[in-house]
């Protein structure tokens, strides 16, 4: 099930993103890093209503961040 997350999911989310990014940097893909996300950026994330996780029998296994903010490298 996906839901809006809340402070109480930010360790288990920023689990999710932290082992995507290994999984990234393994494959040679430098898209994350320590720099972004941080645990900061998912606790912000989840304070602003914008974070959402994916759980499966009670687990946290994924996570996104939905808002209209654009990086300007984006735009």
């Amino acid at each position: 099930a996906v839901r809006r997350a809340d402070t109480a999911d930010v360790d288990a989310a920023f689990a999710v993103i932290a082992r995507c990014r290994d999984a990234l940097a393994a494959a040679g893909v430098p898209q994350w890093d320590a720099v972004y996300p941080t645990r900061a950026d998912v606790a912000a994330d989840a304070a602003a209503g914008t974070l959402h996780v994916a759980s499966r029998d009670g687990r946290v296994v994924g996570a996104v961040a939905a808002d209209a903010r654009q990086d300007a490298a984006y735009a």
